[in-house]
């Protein structure tokens, strides 16, 4: 089976570092691609205070924490707090720690911003391309005008102060086909720093990936774009080794949480423990290489169709690891998820 060539050649790194937390469930979207669960609420401050506590058990100088939802704008005060907080108690462990938000950017204004641009944050801006793209991909809960206006100038806003970013493009196979025209888009309304996210959890076809290589090749050669792609040992995505902390409290070790209600089964195998039970980070002390070598061996008791789209992801992954390798060996440096 094709799938299941070299899977073992992705780069060494630990996920001891960073942690993700996710502040609420609750979006304002309703995205086809994102599957996940909003039976949860809100995560309480005592969670996400001990949440930080975990984080700076590491015996790492440097730390990341990783706001997450839902739309975590969604919860600006527990932001704030969990900024506060972590600032105080970093200055105690004498670590350095800095913040990565992830935002559908409908919340964003001047005000956030010059907040957030007092502290080092990177803020990964979800935008999939023109309006109809927009829309389509990433449709309002309420059926209300989209305010794609309000996006770009809050984009836009972003830029001017010069706040670290970069805007997140979320494609799938069946709207690949606009994929170049929305990266256009996005450049000409400012956006100079890119992503390009393929949806984990669907099936990409060999063809499929062959014309996003052949599609890569071309905007990797654009002056004055930063292809984020390019700068990162993010692949393969779904063998991310990642620390999510959910609402409630529970801690999982992958990126399973955007796919819980599709994939369920991968959900709970990926499920660690209750944060209240651990006591040290280096408890989830977990590499890339140890994470795909368990997607291998999870997917061989999953259902076929499971197990056929772990097995394409983690291709696609190395595929794309092998791709920048190859064209962009200078530029690979650790991703933020690795």
């Amino acid at each position: 089976m094709e799938e299941r060539k070299n899977l073992n050649s992705f780069k060494e790194s630990t996920n001891i570092g960073i942690l993700t937390i996710m502040l609420t469930n609750k979006c304002q979207m309703k995205c086809p691609y994102c599957a996940v669960d909003r039976k949860y609420h809100d995560m309480p401050e005592h969670i996400m205070k001990k949440s930080i506590d975990l984080l700076l058990t590491s015996p790492l100088k440097d730390a990341q924490l990783q706001f997450f939802g839902g739309e975590p704008l969604l919860r600006w005060d527990l932001i704030k707090k969990g900024i506060n907080y972590s600032q105080k108690m970093s200055r105690k462990k004498q670590k350095n720690i800095r913040y990565f938000l992830t935002t559908n950017g409908l919340l964003l204004d001047e005000l956030k911003i010059s907040y957030l641009k007092q502290y080092p944050i990177t803020v990964m801006f979800s935008l999939d391309g023109s309006s109809e793209t927009q829309i389509k991909n990433r449709p309002l809960i309420k059926n209300s005008k989209y305010p794609i206006e309000l996006l770009i100038k809050n984009l836009q806003s972003l830029i001017k102060h010069k706040i670290d970013y970069f805007v997140n493009l979320t494609f799938s196979p069946k709207n690949i086909k606009d994929l170049e025209k929305n990266i256009h888009y996005l450049i000409n309304i400012g956006a100079k720093n890119i992503l390009l996210s393929y949806t984990i959890g669907s099936y990409w076809p060999e063809k499929i990936i062959k014309s996003y290589l052949k599609l890569l090749k071309k905007f990797i050669k654009i002056q004055n774009l930063n292809l984020r792609n390019s700068t990162e040992s993010s692949e393969p995505i779904l063998g991310s080794p990642q620390i999510l902390i959910d609402s409630s409290g529970k801690i999982y070790l992958g990126c399973a949480a955007v796919l819980e209600k599709t994939f369920p089964e991968l959900n709970k195998s990926f499920y660690f423990n209750e944060l209240i039970k651990v006591k040290e980070i280096l408890a989830l002390k977990r590499t890339k290489k140890d994470q795909v070598a368990l997607l291998k061996k999870l997917s061989k008791k999953f259902n076929p169709k499971l197990q056929r789209m772990i097995l394409n992801n983690l291709r696609f992954g190395e595929l794309l690891n092998d791709f920048f390798k190859k064209e962009c060996p200078v530029n690979k440096t650790n991703s933020v998820t690795s």
